[in-house]
Parts: C-alpha cells; structure tokens; sequence
C-alpha cells in the first residue's frame, strides 16, 4: 500500500519594514506568504493515515512553529525520472524489468495522465532513453531500448546525479527518482555524496 501524500499549506511571517520609506511614527509590518509542502502521513507501520486535518501536524522552522492552514490530497502532477539497471547480467530479467518499468509509469497515469516520465539507463554510462512525456505509447518506445551491456558494471550515483539535474533543468515541483536496481550489480560510479546532495 502507498504512503498518503497531502499537500500541507503554512504561513510563513516575517517582521520587517516596508520597501518604502516609512514614517518614524509607523509600526514595522508584518509580512507573510504561504508555502505548500508535500508529505506522507503513514502510522509506525508503514500504512496511509487518512482524515489528517491541519490540527494534526506541526511544522517547524528554524525551531519556529508554522501556521498550518490546510491538508489535502496531494493531487498535482509529477515530474518522475525511471533510472533502470542495464549492467551486465540484467538480461536474465529484462522482460520483468521492461514489465515492472511500465506497470509502475501506468500506476503514475493513473493517479494523474499530466504526470510526465523520463527514462534513463545506467549500465555500462548513465545515458536518458526518454525525455519527460505524457505519452504511454512514446515511453513504451524508450522502455523497448532497454537492454543488457554486457560486461559493464552500474553507474547508479552519475545516473542520480544527472537525473537530479535533469529535474532541476525541467522546473520540476513535485520531482521524484525511482531506480530500478539488480542488487548483485557492481557500482562502477564514483560521484561524491556531497555532489549529489547539492544537485
């Protein structure tokens, strides 16, 4: 079962002065803005909790408390880079990968048909097989590319770290990296953690 995701809205305030000059008299103003954030609500066992209301949650910044002033049902589209393991032994399984990469993209389309997919391979070098589309039957056409490079290890961390690029480039607001990964595949990728955090 997947986790409940809401769309939690806050205020954010600040105390300042006006842009303009102000009278020596005047009172700083308080100036406010309203952030949406995404969240999963699930109880200590992994399952969705629903009903939340803003009375249930608390949020914090920079140890400050937030205003909550609404919950919802996360309900706008996703920008989803697929990162798919093509390292050498992967051809053993590649009609399970090529099912389960297309099974999770119409999971994706169903929730919401805007959402948009990319795909990108990471045997032998990270390389993108499908920009981000809506379009079930054009990401069909990436997945079919999916194949083994034989004798090639994975390069999952460049594969992340270019993803991550890739999302910032696209404007991504509810971005998203889903890697499908053969655990005996060898990391031939060498990207500093650091590196990746900052993409």
């Amino acid at each position: 079962m997947r986790p409940t995701l809401v769309a939690v809205v806050v205020i954010i305030g600040a105390v300042g002065a006006a842009a303009w000059p102000a009278r020596p008299s005047a009172a700083p103003q308080r100036m406010t803005r309203q952030q949406q954030v995404i969240v999963s609500v699930v109880d200590r066992n992994g399952k969705p909790i629903a009903g939340v209301t803003p009375a249930d949650l608390t949020v914090r910044e920079d140890d400050i408390s937030r205003e909550v002033l609404s919950v919802e049902q996360a309900s706008a589209p996703m920008q989803v880079a697929l990162l798919a393991d093509t390292s050498d032994g992967v051809q053993v399984m590649i009609s399970e990968l090529r099912g389960g990469v297309q099974s999770f993209a119409r999971a994706i389309w169903a929730a919401n048909p805007q959402s948009e997919i990319a795909l990108m391979e990471f045997g032998e070098r990270s390389a993108q097989l499908s920009d981000y589309t809506t379009i079930p039957n054009l990401f069909d056409r990436s997945v079919a590319r999916l194949v083994q490079h034989s004798g090639s290890g994975a390069y999952l961390l460049e594969a992340i770290l270019d993803a991550a690029k890739g999302l910032k480039k696209h404007e991504a607001k509810r971005a998203a990296i889903v890697a499908f990964v053969r655990e005996a595949s060898p990391e031939f990728g060498s990207e500093p953690y650091e590196q990746i955090e900052a993409a």
